[in-house]
């Protein structure tokens, strides 16, 4: 008596196989065909094989590549003879750990949790990896086997862990490295793979994908999450039958157009307050694409051309990353083929004449950013640009920040953000997040909030062109404050810029506006509520024209750190950051003045200012 077909996803890739060779009885062909028809599509990422099909190095390595020095000069090989020798180095700003088999994977010699994740994510693979695709030696092959090997012996078995180990976003990447590892081995170098090796990767599947599957490990619906993702799929093209891969398809299906859209709004924006995080996770997106292997997932192409549209307006004019959230502000986004404005400028300008509005663009973002910006034809030394920050979505990479912006004038970044330092216990991370290190208001000495629960979307009101300058207006409600911030931005690129503040609320309290200025600025003079500085060999001021009190910081380290700026990880220099500290209500304002007769200008036209931009 024959027995019915297996009508799980392995059974039904071989019934599939038994239908074309004329092995299943015609009179059940047609219900099984139904019954399958429900499973299959769940599955179609990857289940479209019914043998392992080659994982590429471009398939798995694609999120980055940092082996080069600062000049540019490509050290991957040299990279993975060091880790040959047992030394270890993932970030350019941290030494070598010297380490031997077999490894300590519960180490944390930096007293930090980014190089711990590092570690877990087997970046000690990828200069291995890299090196033995170009020069085809086997040595690097073995190199890159002992560790995974030595790492499965420390966790699999005895049920060992570290900090780190079973990371969500580490748990994805070392999955894909996996899977490319035992490609690799299998097409290349058979030879390897005896049955204990085989075992051992056999444990290594499992223990990737079913845990994440079943939600053991939280799948993140954050850049992680993608990462989360491409680690199953990696795994399951190449140990078809791993447990936990029959369901892979439907987790898949369900899961990654969610975390898709719950990073990206409608105009492909990423919605994790950081630049930064938005071309690296737009790389990621683009290389899931660049797989071939998510064919069935269109968002993934039509978000990417969206995100990628966005970025001229995430760069300053002279090609840096805006730094606001976790964005490191010396970071050059490359030289891609950025969409620009059409706006036509001239290619050349008078140094004597002013940069004509044609030549200054504008681009409003539901999201809360807005972008001001000269077009790239205006040199650098003359560009203009802001950049304010009204978004809050979520805690992911945000800063107390609300309502800050950036300035560029003078041929650089004039007013700046405080970056992001690293992710570590470290007091200057938690200043760096903090309040007074944005160019925003602190109001009675307190933070603002970065809870999920208090998330509010956008606090941007208006972005529009007036009588010969800019307007960007937003308000938020700080409720754990008790107090609401409204702020306008009035702009004259190349001129001025004059900041209005009203801080509504029950009680009245010191409210301090802060500033923090490009750390190569020279102070010239003081007065009790001005200040004025030269950046480039040229003069700037800025002026509390509501006369409150100037205060002024500098590499302050006591009671509490001020004056401090970021350029790159775990580097933090001393900059300026002027404070001015009010205790009255109304409108408070400050003048930043950065042309020749740009003072005299403003004062005149400053009762305008205020009638056309009266609260209503």
């Amino acid at each position: 008596m024959s027995s019915s077909p297996d009508m799980t996803l392995d059974g039904c890739i071989q019934s599939v196989v038994r239908i074309a060779s004329g092995l299943l009885k015609k009179s059940r062909t047609l219900a099984f065909v139904l019954s399958c028809s429900l499973l299959l599509p769940g599955a179609a990422v990857v289940a479209r094989q019914t043998e392992a099909s080659r994982v590429n190095l471009s398939d798995v390595m694609s999120y980055g590549m940092w082996f080069r020095s600062d000049e540019g000069v490509d050290r991957t090989v040299g990279y993975a003879e060091e880790v040959m020798a047992g030394r270890f180095k993932p970030r350019r700003d941290v030494d070598y750990w010297e380490f031997s088999y077999p490894i300590d994977w519960s180490a944390d010699p930096y007293k930090e949790d980014n190089w711990q994740f590092l570690l877990h994510s087997l970046y000690m693979l990828d200069p291995l990896l890299i090196a033995e695709s170009r020069k085809k030696d086997e040595r690097y092959i073995r190199g890159a086997l002992r560790i995974v090997s030595d790492w499965d012996a420390f966790h699999v078995p005895q049920g060992r862990s570290a900090k780190y180990s079973w990371y969500n976003m580490a748990v994805g990447m070392r999955s894909a490295k996996i899977a490319y590892l035992h490609s690799r081995l299998r097409t290349e170098y058979p030879r390897l793979l005896d049955t204990q090796t085989e075992r051992m990767f056999a444990r290594l599947a499992e223990a990737h994908v079913t845990p994440v599957i079943k939600g053991d490990i939280p799948l993140r619906m954050t850049n992680h999450g993608l990462f989360q993702i491409h680690g199953v799929v990696a795994i399951c093209r190449e140990f078809l039958r791993a447990p936990g891969c029959r369901e892979s398809g439907k987790f898949v299906e369900h899961n990654l157009d969610r975390i898709i859209a719950a990073q990206f709004d409608e105009e492909g924006m990423h919605l994790e307050h950081s630049p930064a995080y938005h071309r690296f996770t737009l790389n990621k997106l683009e290389a899931l694409a660049a797989t071939g292997w998510y064919a069935d997932f269109p968002s993934i192409v039509s978000v990417s051309r969206k995100a990628r549209s966005n970025l001229f307006w995430l760069i300053d004019p002279a090609g840096r990353f805006w730094g606001v959230g976790d964005s490191i502000p010396s970071e050059q986004p490359g030289r891609e083929n950025l969409d620009l404005p059409s706006n036509e400028c001239p290619v050349s300008l008078d140094s004597d004449v002013h940069v004509p509005s044609a030549c200054v663009v504008m681009r409003r973002f539901e999201s809360g950013y807005v972008s001001i910006k000269t077009l790239p034809s205006v040199a650098v030394k003359r560009a203009s640009g802001l950049f304010f920050q009204g978004g809050f979505h979520s805690s992911v990479h945000k800063h107390l920040d609300d309502q800050s912006f950036e300035l560029f004038e003078l041929g650089d970044r004039l007013v700046v953000d405080s970056g992001y330092y690293g992710y570590m216990a470290h007091p200057m991370r938690r200043y760096m997040l903090s309040t007074r290190a944005h160019n925003t208001v602190e109001i009675g000495g307190k933070d603002f909030s970065r809870a999920d629960s208090d998330a509010y979307g956008s606090a941007l009101r208006k972005a529009e062109w007036s009588d010969g300058y800019l307007k960007v207006q937003g308000r938020v409600e700080h409720k754990k404050l008790g107090a609401v911030h409204t702020r306008q931005l009035l702009y004259r690129p190349g001129d001025w810029l004059l900041v209005r503040d009203w801080i509504g609320g029950k009680q009245d309290r010191e409210v301090v506006q802060w500033f923090h200025l490009n750390p190569d600025v020279i102070l010239l003079r003081q007065s009790r509520d001005s200040a004025s500085f030269s950046l480039n060999g040229a003069e700037f001021s800025i002026r509390s024209i509501s006369g409150c009190a100037l205060r002024l910081d500098r590499g302050t380290k006591s009671p509490a750190l001020q004056g401090w700026y970021s350029p790159t990880q775990g580097v933090a220099v001393p900059n300026y950051a002027l404070g001015f500290v009010c205790q009255k209500a109304g409108a408070l304002e400050v003048a930043l003045t950065f042309s020749s007769g740009a003072a005299e200008e403003l004062n005149k036209r400053l009762s305008t200012l205020r009638g056309e931009n009266a609260l209503r």
